[in-house]
């Protein structure tokens, strides 16, 4: 097909599909696999063109497109999703939350031994490797003898670090139950803190029963959910370093005198299998889950996270995460702009870098058709709401969402669907004296992504964009400017024109 040629190679035929102002025109590569792409309304846009579009028109662009872009399913070759054989499979970019690729990923299915990566995940939060555990008799004897295990005994004596090793490389249950009980004070507490820990990663569809996966109907995840959690993992380096090992000596306790030893040998870090670039994985099995697995590889720049969940077999477990990384690394997806380019592509939701005037806000504020007062500011001509109290207004409605802070991280999660569940002393009147905002430095996360918005911080709180968090939820916002009222429809959707 002719026509204009791509500006990034040069070769590939350009298909002009939509004309928005006079002169300005997005265009739509095709088969351009050395091309930097981004998805937009799930169509595939040139990067280059859209690059050099007015920031004005591009900020239009970006309130239409989902947070995290995700990669169209035309774009997928048709062979994979026939080769894929595991029941559920999903591949994300680790650094950005980026779906590559998915099969049935929010379909709920028991996660056997994966379930340990939440596990190790808390574990490495709120304890400390130099910890003492000491096994209790239901630790060590609720588990079966027949399931993975390294033989602690009761009152055995180990550290935190030497039992998340055995949780690791050798899959051990009772190693599970004894880091439950050290972080979780019992272990029926610390499957709450797994679910709780889960769904402030994105993962909604999750719910844990036990430390270590073993078959219970009510202990069951997603492939999807298991990629947010790995996520959240992945930026632990201890996690790394853990569930990358292949060999570990367990130095004799006051109930063992002899090292025990773990060695991987059902892996893709080695073996017949070996994929270049695994640096962590975590492998899965009982007859309700059949295979399961979940790993993060690496090749320059990207990071990659996998996850299969019942394979029928272990060989199709193998192959089918490697059909997955070979895609993912195989440089036909479009890819992430670069730090520098950022400012171009996203324009007005990029975070601003110089301290401004806060001015309070005098424009009235509308919740469908209800006159709300609460603290606003304007920023370089933008109103900036408190999230906890935008939380709070839209609690009951279909955008209602719930905030949790993990200060130990400095992290933001917004959880879509959720009521918020803080009490009182939310709302307050307007502001009558002009602050000066810092950039907020804490990283935001909506439904276990992260998300880039402009936010600020102004008196010990967070202030967002109003225009972010209504694309960010999808709902309307209309700006009176004769009478100076702002209206939020939450029965409406985001259009980007405020």
């Amino acid at each position: 097909m002719g026509g204009k040629k791509c500006s990034r190679c040069g070769k590939n035929p350009i298909i002009i599909i939509k004309r928005l102002i006079v002169g300005a025109r997005i265009a739509r590569p095709r088969n351009q696999p050395n091309c930097r792409i981004y998805a937009i309304d799930n169509e595939r846009f040139c990067y280059m063109k859209i690059k050099k579009m007015p920031v004005y028109l591009m900020c239009l662009l970006i309130f239409t497109a989902c947070v995290i872009p995700v990669a169209a399913e035309s774009d997928v070759s048709p062979d994979l999703y026939s080769i894929i054989k595991s029941e559920a499979a999903v591949l994300i970019n680790a650094d950005t939350g980026q779906i590559l690729f998915e099969k049935n990923m929010h379909q709920k299915l028991y996660p056997a031994s994966i379930t340990k990566v939440v596990t190790a995940l808390l574990a490495l939060e709120n304890g400390n490797l130099h910890d003492t555990i000491t096994m209790s008799r239901d630790a060590v004897f609720s588990i079966g003898r027949d399931t993975s295990n390294i033989a602690l005994d009761y009152t055995e004596k180990l550290t935190l670090e030497q039992a998340m090793y055995a949780l690791a490389i050798a899959s051990a249950n009772d190693a599970a139950n004894g880091i439950a009980e050290h972080i979780g004070g019992n272990m029926e507490n610390f499957a709450n803190q797994m679910t709780e820990r889960a769904k402030a990663a994105g993962a909604l569809n999750t719910n844990f029963t036990n430390a270590h996966g073993l078959p219970d109907d009510n202990h069951y995840t997603t492939a999807y959910d298991m990629a947010c959690i790995m996520m959240q993992a992945a930026k632990l380096p201890e996690f790394i370093e853990i569930f990358g090992t292949l060999y570990y000596e367990m130095p004799p306790t006051n109930k063992q005198k002899e090292v025990r030893r773990f060695r991987i040998t059902n892996s893709l870090m080695v073996g017949d299998y070996e994929y270049e670039g695994v640096i962590a994985e975590k492998t899965g099995w009982t007859p309700a889950a059949q295979h399961t697995y979940v790993a993060i590889a690496k090749r320059k720049d990207l990071t990659l996270i996998a996850v299969v969940m019942k394979s029928p077999d272990v060989v199709t477990r193998w192959e089918d995460t490697t059909e997955l990384f070979n895609y993912g690394f195989s440089g036909l997806l479009f890819s992430e702009p670069s730090t520098s380019d950022r400012q171009n592509i996203y324009g007005d939701i990029i975070y601003d870098i110089t301290d401004t005037i806060a001015i309070p806000t005098a424009s009235t504020v509308l919740i469908n058709g209800i006159d709300i007062a609460f603290d606003a500011y304007n920023i370089n001509g933008n109103n900036y709401f408190k999230l906890r109290d935008l939380a709070y207004i839209l609690n009951g409605t279909a955008k209602q969402f719930e905030i949790v802070y993990d200060e130990k991280i400095n992290v933001i999660s917004l959880i879509s669907g959720y009521s918020y569940t803080a009490v009182g002393g939310e709302m307050a009147s307007k502001g009558n004296s002009d602050n000066i905002p810092v950039p907020t430095i804490t990283k935001i996360y909506l439904d276990g992504k992260e998300v880039i918005f402009t936010a600020y911080n102004i008196d010990g709180n967070n202030y967002f964009k109003l225009r972010d968090i209504g694309q960010a939820f999808n709902f309307g916002i209309e700006w009176d400017g004769l009478n100076s009222i702002i209206m939020i429809n939450t029965n409406d959707v985001y259009t980007g024109e405020l």
